[in-house]
């Protein structure tokens, strides 16, 4: 019976004493850090941007393993409906998996006229699919506009190709 105590006692001793010296990171820690550096759409990206009007615009969003979105636009815009050029702010929205490979994503950016007065809001819904390698994604968009009190100005839609952001040594 003392033989079994004492291996209990150090095999606990064992454990306890690993887990004070090497802590465990948590789960979702170890989730986000594989994910960042491989398949899944958590890191950051460079997007390009297809509308019917106009030329292709560049884009980048960091898409976050809490399911946070921020995005980053080009920053001016001329819609056919307003009386001159809008300048737009970064989109902070949220994003979900909606199947191995396929996420859904909602962000709204505001707009403003060049003397500062509120344009309104621009709401991004898409969905997205992720490329087999994990290093390019793909999707629709649709655009709705609203006036600063939330009333529909126009709706469009596009699509996008995106390519992940990699963390790279400096080139001499």
């Amino acid at each position: 019976m003392r033989t079994a105590s004492l291996l209990i006692a150090h095999v606990a001793g064992l454990v306890s004493g690993r887990l004070i010296l090497h802590p465990t990171e948590p789960i979702a820690g170890r989730r986000a850090a594989a994910m960042a550096g491989g398949p899944g759409f958590v890191g950051s990206w460079r997007m390009t941007v297809f509308e019917a009007e106009g030329p292709p615009t560049l884009a980048l969003a960091t898409l976050g393993a809490d399911g946070t979105a921020v995005i980053a636009e080009h920053p001016v815009v001329t819609p056919p409906f307003a009386p001159g050029v809008v300048f737009t702010s970064g989109g902070h929205g949220a994003w979900m998996a909606s199947g191995p490979t396929t996420a859904n994503l909602t962000y709204v950016g505001l707009g403003s006229y060049g003397e500062g007065v509120l344009f309104g809001t621009a709401t991004a819904r898409s969905s997205i699919t992720l490329s087999a390698d994990g290093q390019t994604f793909g999707g629709e968009v649709v655009w709705d506009l609203a006036d600063p009190k939330g009333y529909p100005l126009a709706s469009y839609q596009g699509r996008f190709q995106a390519t992940r952001i990699v963390a790279e040594a400096p080139v001499r």
